[in-house]
Order: structure tokens, then C-alpha cells, then sequence
């Protein structure tokens, strides 16, 4: 996933089709998010996403920390128009 120096690893630099637009969603309980996570959505509700993470639904626009089930998270979707920059770590 992203850069273990630099949790906001991933960035929406821009988009093929109209404005980027931010969305809002319910976040699972417990979760720890920082803004530029890649998100997913399990029974209805956004968690982070892992790196064996099957399909993305968007990256976080904010951070959240400890939250309960209910409280609410902007995020950019993850549309085929958008697109995003990520910073990885690796040996070259």
C-alpha cells in the first residue's frame, strides 16, 4: 500500500471528466483512517482498505481516528475518470 513514511499515500491529481467531486459515507466502528487512504465498503459501511483489498471504493479526503458506527467520512470515489497518484516504497 502506501509509503509506511507517508500514510497519505495516495492523492487525486485529477480528473478526464468534469470536477473531482468529494462524497461523504458511514465509517465502521473503530476504524483509524488518515486522509489519502485507499477505502473499501463492507456491509454497507467504509473501512480501510488492505493490501489484498479486492475492489476500491475511494480514497479518504480527511482523517478519522476512533469513531463509532454512524459517524461520516468525505472520501473521493474511486471512478474510472479520476485519477490518482500514490506514493510506494520498494527496491529498485
Amino acid at each position: 500500500m502506501a509509503n509506511t513514511d507517508n500514510p497519505n499515500g495516495f492523492m487525486c491529481v485529477k480528473s478526464d471528466f468534469g470536477p473531482i467531486k468529494i462524497e461523504e459515507g458511514l465509517v465502521a466502528a473503530s476504524e483509524t483512517i488518515t486522509k489519502g487512504d485507499a477505502l473499501i465498503i463492507a456491509s454497507g459501511l467504509i473501512q480501510i482498505a488492505g493490501s489484498s483489498s479486492p475492489q476500491l471504493y475511494g480514497v479518504a479526503a480527511e482523517s478519522v481516528s476512533g469513531t463509532v458506527t454512524g459517524d461520516t467520512i468525505k472520501f473521493i470515489p474511486a471512478l474510472p475518470w479520476y485519477v490518482f497518484e500514490g506514493q510506494t516504497t520498494g527496491v529498485m
